[in-house]
């Protein structure tokens, strides 16, 4: 059994911009932004708060893009990042075919300004230093509907054509 809980129901987000969806649904009504979601298995002390990065695993590229992100994790985690926690919380999972951020800590060990700091550098990861890169030529952007900027494969082909 998991539970998830909200920025307004929880303080570990507290004075967070993220935004909630439906698990599951990685893209329902989100407009700005990304979409967190904390989530915690009773017993354990730890918790993972995880936002997906958005479009969706080319067929085919898992294998590659599974290298791709234990080569991010290590360089991450030797590099450390600029979150003055214990430990560099930060690790990309992929998830069937979606591609998350993850940030795994223990809510207890936090001190008074570690919520902010780990919120705020959440989100400063997701905006600015995702490796787009390296992940780009395995991933597929999502089709978004009434979206003059779609930027998935069908709209992309369509507006080359048009050209």
């Amino acid at each position: 059994m998991t539970e998830t809980w909200t920025p307004q129901g929880d303080a570990i987000l507290e004075g967070t911009s993220n935004m909630l969806h439906d698990p599951g649904n990685h893209s329902a009504g989100v407009s700005w932004g990304f979409c967190a979601e904390v989530v915690a298995i009773p017993g354990n002390p730890q918790v993972v708060m995880r936002s997906c990065i958005g479009d969706r695993v080319r067929p085919g590229h898992e294998e590659e893009l599974d290298r791709v992100i234990e080569e991010v994790n290590r360089e991450m985690a030797t590099d450390g990042h600029p979150v003055e926690l214990k430990a560099p919380p930060f690790a990309y999972a992929r998830d069937d075919d979606m591609v998350f951020l993850e940030a795994r800590f223990c809510p207890d060990e936090l001190t008074d300004d570690d919520p902010f700091r780990l919120s705020r550098e959440f989100e400063r990861t997701m905006i600015n230093r995702i490796p787009d890169g390296l992940f780009e030529p395995h991933m597929e952007p999502l089709h978004v509907e009434d979206d003059d900027d779609c930027c998935c494969d069908a709209c992309r082909d369509s507006d080359l054509k048009q050209s």
